[in-house]
Parts: C-alpha cells; structure tokens; sequence
C-alpha cells in the first residue's frame, strides 16, 4: 500500500517535471531565435505577424518592413484587407518550414522578432508587398527598403490587390506622411509621396 509520503513525493516529482516542460507560467519555454535560423510557422496571427515554433518552444514574429491592415478598423473597404492579407499568407507559409533573418534591431517594444521571412529562397515581405497585400512600413529604416519600395511602385503602377482601390491608396498615403515627419531623416524620400519631409514641420 502506497504511503502518504510516497503519494506527495510522486506529486513533487510531477509537478517538478510540468515546471520545466512548460515553464514557470505554464505556458512553453519562448524560442530564441538567430538570425538564419528554420522554423515552422504554426499560426498566421495577422497579415504581418507569425507565431513560430522549433522543438517545442515558440516566438512571434512581426514582418520587418511592411504594414498590413487591421481587420477592426470602422472603414469596410480597409477592414477587407486584413483577412485578405491573412489569407494570402496562409496559403504560402502556413506550417511551413521557413527561415528568419533578423533586423538590425531584432525586437520589438511588444517583444516580437522583427525578421524577414523566407521560404524556398523567396523573400515572402516583399512578395506581399509586390502582390499589392501590405505596404511599406517606413516609419524606421531597414536594410531592404529601397527593393521594397521598388516592388511597392511597380505594384502600384499595376493596380495589384490593395492599390486597385483609390480611397485605400490615399489612406496609405496619409499613413505614410505620419511615419515619414516621426522618422525625421533629411536623406530619405519617399517615392510615394514624392519628396522628402520638411524637417521644421515635423510634430
């Protein structure tokens, strides 16, 4: 017959073993992530947001250098973006195995890697910049800006998904002078808008 004190040493023992499986919170251990590392994508968060995992511990990731739209927003016509942004990512990376480059800054404020995501050789941001489902975030620089931005003119000159839409392009325009008077940079110009910010100006 199994003692009281064998019972509370098995329960120790268990309890022990939860702690270091799935941490002190109960949730699994969070991924630290390298540069060039593979992982596979379990969950499209958002048009521009992954979470990722690799042997059992897991990470969210913010796609560096483009912006896509949220789905709670009041306008109907913007709000469709985000689920179409969403979708379009699951088809090609969804529990995909993909392989993350990181920034030159490779967190967030929230906590998130900042990364460029890459799957069969394919720089998935700028394909969704190109396919006219995300914009450029210009707010901060990055290194592979001036190729995004490319890509974004020749998605707007074609009228690719977002950009067939005027009132959306305005709004992306607004967007972007927001971002260009916060990033406070005299060298850079944004083809969008089509010169650079007036420093004084800037809030």
């Amino acid at each position: 017959m199994q003692t009281r004190r064998g019972k509370n040493t098995i329960l120790t023992t268990a309890t022990a073993l939860m702690v270091v499986v799935l941490g002190c919170t109960g949730e699994p251990a969070s991924l630290v992530v390298a540069s060039g590392q593979e992982v596979m994508v379990e969950q499209i968060v958002k048009g521009d947001e992954l979470k990722v995992e690799h042997s059992r511990q897991r990470a969210r990731v913010r796609m560096l250098g483009v912006h896509a739209f949220s789905d709670s927003l009041d306008d109907e016509k913007v709000a469709a973006l985000g689920p179409r942004a969403s979708a379009w990512l699951t088809e090609r990376v969804a529990e995909q195995r993909v392989r993350l480059v990181l920034g030159e800054v490779s967190k967030d404020s929230s906590g998130r890697y900042l990364a460029y995501v890459e799957h069969r050789g394919k720089d998935i941001n700028a394909a969704m910049i190109a396919a006219g489902q995300a914009v450029v975030y210009s707010e901060y620089p990055f290194e592979r800006e001036t190729d995004y931005l490319a890509q974004e003119a020749k998605a707007r000159d074609a009228g690719q998904g977002m950009w067939a839409e005027p009132e959306v392009a305005e709004l992306i325009k607004g967007l972007r002078r927001q971002w260009r008077a916060s990033r406070r940079d005299e060298s850079f110009v944004d083809p969008l808008l089509g010169e650079a910010p007036a420093l004084d100006d800037a809030p």
